[in-house]
């Protein structure tokens, strides 16, 4: 067998330690540099942060009807989709749906009014609820001449049209909601009577929807 000579060969086979050390380290700066370049470029051509919305000028566009005009959407304008008018002028009698706290309206009534039957200017007018006749967010409520025990009834919340008209505050509470029970914990938050039933709700919904249909196909 031929033997093979364990003696070190002359000559360079492969590259210095030296040689390797300086291509790694071109290696590297060419690849930062490469690396630089792009970063660069994504900077360019990234999408510019958005600015931040002021929420105080936000919320006071939903109840600035000068903005309605001039094209802002509010929250008001969108209850056009549900069919109900939203052009109200910059003054005009008391309408619409409003949180009311009834303990402050009684000491109005109070101070300002008088029974239109006895016309006593000694009389005086409160406002009282059932309790049991309430339905979902409208109340039954009347009120009651201390002089001759007149009695004027009424509820919360006027009706929609239709045969079995529902309330309107039920109505648009629902439309509002995403579920019921974030519902209901948002009338309770707000000291509100509870809104309407499971079943009442679907059946609210199931309404909202045929006229959101209606209308999208009249468009």
């Amino acid at each position: 067998m031929p033997r093979y000579s364990t003696k070190k060969r002359k000559g360079l086979f492969g590259k210095r330690p030296q040689d390797i050390r300086d291509n790694q380290a071109n290696e590297e700066s060419t690849n930062n540099a490469e690396r630089e370049e792009s970063r660069m470029e994504f900077s360019q051509s990234a999408v510019p942060p958005k600015k931040v919305k002021n929420m105080s000028a936000e919320k006071m566009s939903n109840t600035d009807f000068r903005k309605e005009r001039q094209g802002t959407i509010s929250a008001r304008s969108l209850t056009k989709c549900f069919g109900f008018d939203a052009k109200q002028p910059d003054v005009e009698l008391a309408n619409g749906m409003k949180l009311q706290d009834f303990s402050f309206i009684n000491e109005i009534l109070l101070r300002s009014s008088i029974c239109r039957e006895s016309r006593n200017p000694k009389s005086k007018l409160q406002a009282y609820q059932y309790n049991l006749e309430r339905s979902g967010l409208a109340e039954s409520l009347f009120v009651l001449c201390s002089h001759c025990s007149n009695k004027t009834l009424f509820y919360s919340s006027k009706k929609l049209p239709g045969k079995k008209g529902s309330f309107e505050v039920n109505r648009r509470s629902t439309s509002a909601a995403t579920s019921r029970a974030k519902l209901a914990k948002f009338c309770a938050k707000l000291d509100l009577p509870p809104p309407v039933t499971k079943r009442s709700y679907n059946i609210h919904m199931e309404k909202i929807v045929e006229k959101a249909i209606i209308r999208a196909e009249q468009k």
